[in-house]
Formats: C-alpha cells, structure tokens, sequence
C-alpha cells in the first residue's frame, strides 16, 4: 500500500517545491521591475511610508515683524500667524553680539545707543520710500532666548526672505567712494547665512555703508556671479531645483559660520529639507543629518514619481 502512495505524495511534493520556486521568480522579478524604476530595492518599503509622510515639510506660519511708527520709531508686532502684510527684509553681517539690537533691547524701548540700531534705521528709511509699512530683520524680531522659537524661525528664514517684498542688503565694509572694489571684497560674500539671503528673495538690492543704493542682484548679476561663483542664472531667480544638490551645496563650500553647525542649517532652504537644529551637536552631526534629510527627499520624490507614472 505504502509502495503504492509514496509516488504520489512525490509528485505532490515536486509540484509543491515547483510551484514555490515559480512563485519565488514572479517576486524576485517583480522587485526587480519596481528597484529598477524606483533606483533603490527598499523601494516598497518607501513608497509605503510616503503615504503618511509628507512629502514637503510645513515650516511655521507664524512670525513677528517690525512696525514703522511716526518720527522714525518703531515697535515689535504680535505673533502674526497667517495673512502676514508685506514687508521688507534686511541682509547684513553681524557686528559684534553688543553691537547689536535685540528683541529684548526693543522690548525695553533700548537700543538706540548700539551702532547696530543704524541698520534699522536704514531699513526703515527705505521699507518706507517703497510704501512699506513692516519689516523684518534677524536681530530683533526672533527672540533667541526661547530655543523653540529660535528653532522655527532657523526652518522658515528661507521663506521668510523669499516671501519678503523688498530685501535690502546693507554692506558696512563698502563705502560708496570705492564701492566697486570693497564690493569684490565685501565679507557678506562669505557668509553662510547670506547665501539663501542672496537667492531666496525675488527683490535684492544691495546698498553701501553710507545707504547709497549700488544696484540690485539682476543688475549687478554678472559681479555677483563672478564673486560667488553660482550661475547668473540661478541669481536671477531660475527654480534651485533645475540645479542639482550637489552643486547647490558646492555654492556654500567656501562660506563660513560663526556657530559650526550653521554650516549645515544654513543650508535647509538651499537644498529643500528641513531639521530642527539642534546647537552643540557638532558639525559632523549636523552634516550628517543633513545628509540623511536629503538622500530621504530623494527617495521621496523617486516613489511619487514612479506612483504618478505607474497611475497614468
């Protein structure tokens, strides 16, 4: 009897084990198929985790800006969230940390004996000659006590500049005698934080010491771009996503930091990622992390490509 069913509990078996093996090469090919279109084998893994992860962070809404009162005054707004009225900006390089004018300065009505109360000044002048009503400068409208607050502000700062109507430049090494060569030399070229102050805005203008307008970044395209070594055509407004990250970061190499881990927050607007910063990490941390964000991204916008496609 035994002699009889052995055969066929074989042949059961070898259809079992071929039948495994078949559906085993239809998985194997299928991933195959999905790594190929989507440049990475965790590809399933990803596309799953796309659905309940955004794929574009929302940075905070909310800001605080500067309000221009009567006889060259000034005072801080309330928390604006949503429909924010336009408003200028300022670009500048940091004086030293007693130069300059705080929010807690201006919340105590103080600060105008610091020589960094000259740039507000400034800016106010000229938010007010192009019909500006608010502006918005580093200095004074984040309160860096709150690490929180300092941290929302880090995230949106690339927006808030190309949000911004106006963005004024002011130069305190270029004096307006000789401006066409402490220009070539100014160090707000070599910051890091300025790099995003200098692509975000649509509206950059650039000013000497002494408030003398020297022209803007459209007009003075081909200086900057041989000065900074980034494309005309990215300082005239082109998409930053027409340039490959690579380069994007390449603009910042020889740009510095006062804090080291700026070198990689800088760059969140630049290269479209988001992260909390978070000070005393280290630089190597904070690049690293940065790094992590953008390989992410890319994998994102890999998996809504390839699920846009595989839609159509």
């Amino acid at each position: 009897m035994y002699a009889q069913i052995l055969p066929a509990i074989l042949v059961i078996r070898i259809h079992r084990c071929c039948f495994a093996i078949l559906l085993l090469l239809l998985l194997h090919l299928q991933l195959s198929i999905l790594s190929y279109l989507a440049g990475d084998a965790r590809f399933l893994w990803r596309l799953c985790s796309s659905w309940i992860t955004p794929r574009d962070p929302n940075p905070c809404e909310t800001m605080r800006l500067l309000q221009l009162r009567k006889h060259g005054e000034v005072s801080l707004t309330k928390d604006l969230t949503g429909n924010i009225p336009p408003y200028a900006i300022l670009s500048h390089t940091w004086g030293a940390d007693e130069e300059e004018v705080t929010f807690e300065d201006l919340k105590q009505g103080a600060g105008k004996n610091k020589a960094g109360y000259q740039k507000i000044s400034f800016c106010e002048k000229q938010a007010a000659g192009h019909g500006l009503e608010y502006v918005w400068i580093d200095t004074c409208c984040i309160d860096k006590s709150s690490s929180a607050e300092l941290s929302e502000a880090l995230i949106s700062m690339f927006r808030w500049y190309s949000q911004a109507d106006r963005c004024y430049v002011y130069l305190a090494d270029v004096s307006k005698r000789n401006w066409q060569v402490d220009f070539y030399n100014s160090r707000w070229f070599t910051r890091g934080w300025t790099l995003q102050e200098l692509l975000a805005p649509s509206s950059v203008e650039f000013f000497s010491r002494e408030g003398k307008r020297l022209g803007g970044k459209n007009s003075l395209c081909q200086h900057v771009s041989k000065i900074t070594g980034i494309p005309a055509n990215a300082i005239q407004g082109e998409p930053l996503s027409s340039f490959s990250v690579d380069e994007r970061r390449s603009w910042a190499e020889k740009r510095q930091t006062k804090r080291e881990e700026d070198e990689a927050y800088s760059l969140m607007g630049i290269v479209d990622v988001y992260m909390p910063p978070l000070y005393g990490e280290g630089r190597g941390s904070a690049i690293r992390r940065l790094e992590k964000d953008i390989n992410e991204k890319k994998l994102r916008d890999k998996n809504w490509h390839v699920e846009h496609y595989l839609q159509i």
